[in-house]
């Protein structure tokens, strides 16, 4: 790993030229910054003014000086509002009070100074800019007060922060709402008309980074009263962000001086709805339904009595929330095996003859016997009979059709296999060939998220922020028929996150993030099979009772099968880095950093599969007449559940997955130069270099392209596949 080495140490270099000259940095993706200059009335620079910081909420302050121009920055600063107070010799004191700080926003402020005496103060309260003049990326910014005010929805799923995106311009996606699952939600964003998946969601300056969809966060997101702002960047983002077309940042909300808390919950249920067709229409009652998202937060500063006191320095922010979603619905349109097919009587599915699509003419068999709709046929090879056909006196061989459409019980060819399968199919609640079968499924959801986060002003120059958050997601349904082809999905995530801000001098700031994400996504059959041995089944690999789903068993197409559950397990570890420093040089701010990821995926499935009966097998196929001419008989004969009676099977499907362990390595490096040629001209130029290793395998089971790989079976050519 040749190369891991060479990046690490070209980021080691970069930060200790950054520490070793005196030089301002795009705002990082989840904090803010000021850039601000000082003048006299005149509109004359003032250098050498002292500019104090203080942030509204947690009283943590921090001081700047002007420069030889008036300029003056504060770098990396948590999103919020502050006051900002100017003084110099000669001049009275500015104070601007609620300076409103976006995450991921650099704001400029111009402090007008007017000559007095220090002792006289002028404050003014600031309003928030309209219009992003530093940078020059283009998005929108969601601010606390929006966060409590915007509509969510709030549909079989916890509400997901990614909702807001879709209030943002340029933003289109699909309508969030119950998806494939019972209730996952479908966010595939499209970003100034990007492509699915080609975004990057960043949280305290660490991105999520799904292995799978970036972008994506379907059953790891944090709650919604755990985000303090948010940000979009649809284009023109800086050279700090890669590997994306949009950016979307969210930043968790800090503990204040103050303690605040708040609690909740979001109720739906049977009673606020309306019953149903279904429901009125066969006299039921009504389904129950209940829906609740509930929880609450609590935050402030640490203080342990006679201990420790951490006003203006140690804060801490808890978010606790849970969500239990329990629908249901009378479900009056499954069919199960008719209760007189499974005694093998199949007289109510015999139709009328027969007849030719071409010619319109009744069908025939090679024997001169009609062919009937619905006819059953004994598909034992032993039972075929020879026949000169009375039409065109040729020698057919013809399957015999059962007298009445009725199989006579204990008939030798029957499936003892299937006998044993057959009892696991519920029977009718009425005589009818469909809609025989009334359930009231009931699929679950459960989920929670815990989030604390802590934040710590060692002194003006150092100040560290840490958070942990961890979640689930379960869903699980009752299946169809009955619960052996019922899914069961469970979905936990832990992620933490940690970043050190250094501010070395007002014009010298180096930010760094770590990150650790783990997610995992399990899924499986509610009630696992007891494996094909018990079931009668040789002669192939056996599935792994007690985890695999009982075989899928699909009769046809009218009727609804039972088992075939599949299942898989996916764990994604991603772990990351990156680095950025600042540093100002007169009109000049330059940033330079790098990120380094490294991620695995890990996959499985679990051994499943299917047989699938249809009418062929109990079919009459083969040539029939029509008028005396022969024809190809037509569609219509047989029965699906017959063949199933028979153990005729018309297509297996097994699979036996085995176990794949992706690793590999994504790598940035990146310089950017914030130029401020005139007050009302500022030019952002940059440059970014990134490095993405194809994936491997840990036990080298997955193949990759090697374009310097000679081809023996193609002559030496460079090109081949290595695994």
């Amino acid at each position: 790993m040749k190369w891991i080495r060479c990046l690490l140490s070209v980021l080691f270099a970069i930060f200790t030229t950054a520490m070793l000259s005196p030089v301002h940095l795009h705002a990082q993706a989840d904090r803010g910054a000021i850039k601000g200059t000082t003048q006299d009335p005149s509109q004359a620079s003032i250098p050498g003014a002292k500019i104090t910081l203080r942030n509204e909420a947690t009283g943590v302050t921090a001081t700047s000086e002007s420069g030889p121009s008036g300029q003056f920055n504060f770098l990396n600063i948590e999103p919020g509002e502050y006051t900002v107070t100017t003084e110099a010799p000669g001049f009275g004191t500015s104070v601007q009070q609620h300076v409103q700080v976006g995450v991921g926003s650099t704001i400029p402020l111009n402090v007008i100074l007017k000559p007095g005496q220090v002792q006289q103060t002028v404050t003014v309260s600031s309003a928030a800019a309209t219009i992003e003049t530093q940078t020059s990326d283009i998005g929108t910014t969601i601010t606390p007060q929006e966060i409590k005010d915007l509509p969510v929805s709030l549909n079989a799923d916890m509400r997901n922060p990614l909702n807001f995106v879709f209030f943002t311009p340029g933003v289109a996606s699909s309508v969030p709402g119950p998806g494939s699952g019972g209730g996952a939600e479908d966010y595939r964003l499209h970003i100034s008309g990007s492509v699915s998946y080609s975004n990057e969601s960043y949280i305290d300056g660490i991105p999520i980074m799904n292995t799978d969809q970036p972008g994506a966060m379907g059953y790891n997101h944090p709650p919604i009263d755990a985000i303090g702002q948010f940000k979009l960047i649809n284009n023109n983002s800086a050279a700090q962000y890669g590997l994306s077309s949009g950016i979307v940042s969210f930043a968790l909300k800090s503990g204040t001086n103050s303690y605040h808390g708040s609690a909740f919950d979001y109720l739906q249920n049977d009673a606020l709805n309306a019953a149903g067709f279904t429901t009125n229409y066969l006299g039921l009652k009504k389904a129950p339904l209940k829906q609740n998202e509930f929880g609450g937060t609590f935050g402030g500063p640490v203080w342990i009595p006679k201990i420790y006191n951490g006003h203006d320095k140690t804060f801490f922010f808890v978010d606790w929330t849970g969500f239990a979603y329990r629908p249901s619905a009378n479900n009056a349109t499954l069919t199960t095996i008719p209760n007189e097919f499974r005694d093998g009587n199949f007289s109510q599915q015999l139709g009328p003859q027969l007849t030719d699509p071409a010619s319109g003419a009744p069908v025939f068999d090679p024997a001169g016997r009609p062919v009937y709709s619905g006819e059953v046929y004994n598909p034992d090879p032993l039972s075929v009979s020879t026949v000169v056909s009375p039409y065109d006196h040729k020698s057919y061989q013809v399957r015999n059709p059962f007298p009445g459409n009725i199989i006579p019980s204990g008939f030798s060819g029957l499936s003892k296999v299937s006998q044993t399968i057959l009892n696991s199919f519920p029977k009718a609640y009425n005589n009818d060939l469909q809609n025989n079968f009334l359930r009231l499924q009931t699929p679950k959801i459960d989920e929670h998220r815990l989030v604390v986060k802590i934040d710590e002003h060692i002194n003006e120059k150092h100040s560290i922020s840490g958070s942990v958050f961890t979640g689930g997601y379960q869903n699980s349904n009752n299946g169809g028929l009955n619960e052996l082809d019922a899914l069961t999905t469970n979905a936990p995530t832990t992620q933490i996150r940690f970043t050190w801000n250094w501010t070395k001098s007002p014009t010298l700031l180096n930010n760094l993030n770590l990150g650790f994400i783990r997610d995992k996504y399990l899924s499986g059959p509610l009630d696992p099979g007891p494996g094909l041995a018990a079931l009668g089944i040789t002669g192939m690999p056996e599935l792994q009772a007690g985890v695999s789903s009982y075989p899928g068993i699909g009769i046809g197409t009218v009727q609804n099968g039972i088992g075939g559950v599949g299942g898989s397990t996916v764990a994604e570890n991603r772990y990351i880095i990156n680095d950025n420093v600042t540093l100002i040089r007169g009109k000049h701010t330059f940033t330079m950093g790098g990120e380094v990821r490294w991620l695995q995926r890990n996959e499985h499935g679990i051994p499943s599969g299917s047989f699938t009966f249809e009418p062929t097998q109990t079919a009459l196929n083969g040539t029939g007449f029509a008028n005396g001419q022969a024809i190809t008989i037509p569609v219509g004969t047989g029965a699906p559940a017959a063949s199933f009676l028979f153990g005729g099977m018309d297509f297996v499907n097994f699979g036996y997955p085995i176990e794949s362990a992706y690793r590999w390595w994504q790598t940035g490096l990146f310089l950017q130069d914030d130029w401020r040629v005139t007050p009302n001209l500022t030019l952002n130029l940059g440059i970014r270099w990134d490095l993405q290793i194809p994936r491997t395998d840990a036990h080298g089971e997955v193949s990759t392209m090697d374009p310097t790989l000679a081809n023996v079976a193609a002559g030496g050519i460079p090109g081949a596949f290595t695994y």
